[in-house]
């Protein structure tokens, strides 16, 4: 739940989307948009999982490992997959072979 004044800050609201701006929820659905939602999203997991796989992955001080929040961002990157063109081990294994055609 968001609490916010009405004046351009955030409304209060438990259980809904929230959208502050429509021209930004537009460029969302577009495919520029798509890919740098895909880009944050690999970029993102991708520096959860670097702090997973450190050695003390839950320190006292600095930044947590986050397990549950990086599944969550690739659960979302099979909705939103634009930037693993440029991830060739994330995508290479989902590339069919082409099929032999012969006449």
């Amino acid at each position: 739940m968001l609490n916010t004044d009405n004046d351009g800050g955030y409304m209060r609201v438990k259980g809904k989307r929230i959208i502050r701006d429509d021209v930004a929820n537009e460029f969302a659905v577009t495919l520029s948009g798509q890919y740098i939602i895909s880009q944050a999203l690999v970029i993102a997991s991708k520096a959860l999982k670097r702090l997973e796989e450190r050695d003390e992955p839950f320190p006292k001080y600095g930044q947590h490992a986050e397990p549950s929040n990086r599944k969550d961002m690739e659960y979302l990157i099979e909705a939103y997959p634009l930037y693993l063109i440029h991830e060739e081990g994330l995508w290479k294994h989902r590339v069919e072979e082409p099929n032999d055609v012969s006449d």
